[in-house]
């Protein structure tokens, strides 16, 4: 399915994504004009997975539920995302000795080692 250019995709968070694929299978609506309804109508539908759905901007949960969403990343998961790219790139240079840099690079993926292993971190394809 290809979407056009303009077509708002919100970012949720993981808590908002989830709450919607527990009602949607919960109250079984295929109609978003429906599933709508059910989750803003307060008086007759209450839950947390309701309030976290009340909670978002109206106009994100309207293009979420018709257009799709992405998940953001939580804090721990960029930091883990920036650490990883960081360390790959240096893996880069650390493997090829003719550069002039190679030490530095190997040096430095040596520090981030430590320090992950100081504070007990373990980020996939650097320390895991």
């Amino acid at each position: 399915m290809s979407i056009a250019p303009n077509v708002l995709i919100p970012a949720i968070s993981r808590e908002e994504a989830d709450a919607i694929e527990v009602l949607r299978s919960k109250i079984g609506e295929s109609s978003t004009q429906s599933f709508v309804y059910k989750v803003l109508n307060a008086n007759d539908y209450e839950g947390r997975d309701y309030d976290i759905l009340r909670s978002i901007p109206f106009d994100t949960l309207l293009a979420a539920l018709v257009n799709g969403w992405t998940v953001e990343k939580t804090p721990e998961e960029a930091a883990h995302e920036y650490v990883r790219n960081w360390y790959e790139s240096l893996a880069k240079v650390a493997a090829n000795p003719a550069d002039t840099a190679w030490q530095m690079a190997q040096i430095r993926m040596w520090t981030i080692e430590d320090v992950l292993r100081i504070v007990n971190v373990k980020i996939e394809g650097v320390n895991v």
